[in-house]
């Protein structure tokens, strides 16, 4: 149980919150004062709800003793309750959209959602205009994806990660990655690539790995792979940038699959639970793994991704892809800088500091932040039904791939909007994208808002495409005609 003299000052906290929160619901406090007193009052709150929290009140076999926190119900409302507040307790979606940051047991879920209260209490600006608000990260490359025409195999392939059969030869190879920023930062230590092939069953990866010294450790199956230099797979099949799958394997060919049901910007989460179904993979190693003194060629990795469990998620009752869908993928290589002990690998590690140096990330598709889960900006693999090596198909560009870009602006935009003022904006004025324009489409969107939730929607001119996206990012298409 908490000492008294924590009690004490929490409930006086709050009492100075409730009293300056009063005040300037009633226009009271005027000017540079009201800034000041309202940035008083919401340190103020974060201090009494970290005490009260890190004090242990909400902690199993500390709450007895106390008639109020006791109580089974007890929680972050109990404390709105007893201090008077619960006017401004916050709604159920400005709980849940705390819930989603983190699931940690941490002050910041209850801070997030009395902050976000105050504003739909009547607080259109809970932070001032002159305080520092943290930008929505977005890419700091032009949108420029990178394409692949994947052809169908003569038969199914082997998949033993040698890439040596002849539909394998016959398949071109992607770009060499570049680090995730882009272009403009250092090239890749090692060079890495991919091919891509597909039947009635499968959808195949094949990736070549320079490396002079391959190195893994992890065994057990859907272990954080990327803690160990990896290759990774993402696939979104129905270009949402929602519900989209996840692999990543290691020069033991551990494997580690997993399904996004959003983004973590947008709260995630990630099954870890989740397992591709009659998934097959393998690695080839040209050279030794865990030997130092020697010098290796790298590896190969040969994957073979089931469509019983790709479809999933490709938002249609379609069992595989048709001749000319295109579905966002990308790849990515994690590289750690590695040194020798004692006859064995470890990562390098930052002298002044002591910590192992921060991993290289290198992708087919950059994303322009550190970040890969930025789907949007993964690169297009088109289908087609010729046989690898018997014709040619060109990528065919569209403008609603231009058009998504535009939407997805407007959500960048409104991500900071809603951090700096605390409320959604239906003015592209507002939002700085009110010259913008969009060939094929008739730019402005409709914008239309509520307190927590917003839908843009972009016609095409020609009238039978429509194209949509929410605050949680998820982009949708209706077809009219």
């Amino acid at each position: 149980m908490p000492d008294p003299f924590t009690l004490i000052i929490f409930f006086v906290i709050i009492g100075f919150f409730k009293k300056n929160f009063i005040a300037v619901r009633k226009g009271v406090l005027k000017g540079k004062k009201q800034q000041k007193k309202r940035a008083l009052f919401l340190v103020a709150a974060t201090l009494g709800v970290s005490l009260i929290l890190f004090s242990g009140l909400g902690r199993q076999g500390q709450l007895a003793g106390n008639d109020l926190i006791s109580s089974p119900s007890f929680n972050t409302r109990s404390i709105f309750s007893a201090s008077g507040l619960l006017p401004f307790w916050p709604s159920s979606s400005a709980r849940q959209r705390a819930e989603e940051l983190t699931s940690s047991l941490s002050p910041w879920p209850a801070l997030w959602a009395a902050t976000e209260s105050l504003s739909q209490a009547g607080l259109s600006e809970p932070f001032s205009q002159d305080s520092e608000v943290e930008e929505f990260p977005v890419p700091k490359i032009p949108f420029a994806p990178p394409n692949y025409v994947c052809y169908r195999s003569s038969s199914p392939l082997k998949v033993d990660g040698a890439l040596d059969e002849r539909d394998w030869r016959r398949a071109r190879w992607t770009e060499d990655f570049v680090d995730i920023e882009g272009e403009n930062r250092p090239k890749p230590r090692f060079r890495t690539r991919v091919k891509m092939l597909w039947d009635d069953t499968y959808f195949y990866v094949g990736a070549e790995l320079e490396e002079k010294d391959v190195w893994a450790t992890l065994t057990e199956r859907d272990s954080i792979i990327y803690q160990d230099n990896d290759f990774e797979v993402f696939i979104d099949p129905d270009d949402d940038t929602h519900e989209y799958y996840e692999l990543e394997i290691n020069a033991l060919g551990t494997v580690w699959d997993l399904l996004l049901l959003r983004p973590y910007r947008d709260g995630g989460p990630a099954v870890h639970a989740w397992d591709i179904r009659g998934l097959k993979a393998a690695v080839k190693i040209e050279g030794t793994i865990n030997r130092p003194g020697d010098r290796d060629k790298g590896w190969t990795v040969e994957l073979a991704f089931p469509w019983e469990v790709l479809k999933e998620c490709l938002g249609s009752k379609k069992l595989k892809p048709d001749s000319g869908d295109q579905w966002r993928v990308n790849f990515s290589r994690v590289e750690y800088r590695l040194n020798v002990r004692e006859g064995k690998y470890e990562k390098a590690k930052d002298p002044a500091s002591g910590q192992p140096l921060a991993e290289d990330n290198w992708v087919w598709a950059p994303t322009g932040l550190v970040n890969i889960h930025y789907p949007e900006m993964w690169g297009y693999v088109q289908f087609s039904d010729k046989i690898v090596g018997e014709g040619r198909e060109d990528f065919q560009l569209s403008l609603e791939q231009d058009a998504s870009w535009a939407l997805r602006q407007v959500y960048y935009r409104q991500r900071d909007f809603y951090s700096r003022h605390g409320r959604y904006s239906d003015n592209l004025g507002e939002l700085g994208l009110d010259r913008l324009r969009v060939e094929g489409y008739q730019w402005p969107p409709r914008i239309m808002v509520t307190w927590n939730l917003w839908e843009a929607r972009l016609d095409s001119q020609d009238g039978k495409t429509s194209l949509f996206i929410r605050q949680d990012g998820r982009l949708t298409r209706q077809n009219l005609d």
